[in-house]
């Protein structure tokens, strides 16, 4: 897994490309690339595009950063998930966790956490 980060053209929401395999191993790298950003953000937005495969037990990633960002008030998202990550994300039932909304900015859906 490949993990790289950068500030939207507003600075308030941090984009966070993931590639290769969304996996467990790799949660401590992952951890990183959220917590070290320090400017006050609105939302983290988790960028799947070039995600291959999701690993179920690596939906707990997910479920940190969501309890991380409640605490800092701010919203995460989820962009451009394969039909083979919203399979794993449908069957573990995770759509009642993010639910999908049209962000007119993004031109595209984002699932957030509720």
């Amino acid at each position: 897994m490949s993990i790289l980060t950068q500030l939207s053209s507003t600075e308030h929401d941090l984009v966070i490309q993931v590639s290769g395999d969304f996996i467990a191993a790799e949660s401590f790298a992952f951890e990183e690339a959220y917590r070290s950003n320090k400017p006050p953000l609105r939302r983290y937005v988790v960028d799947m595009q070039q995600v291959k495969r999701l690993d179920p037990s690596a939906l707990d990633i997910l479920m940190t950063l969501r309890d991380y960002a409640k605490d800092k008030r701010c919203e995460v998202g989820i962009i451009n998930m394969p039909d083979s990550v919203l399979d794993t994300f449908h069957v573990l039932h995770f759509h009642k966790v993010f639910k999908p909304h049209y962000e007119p900015g993004l031109r595209k859906i984002i699932w957030l956490s509720v």
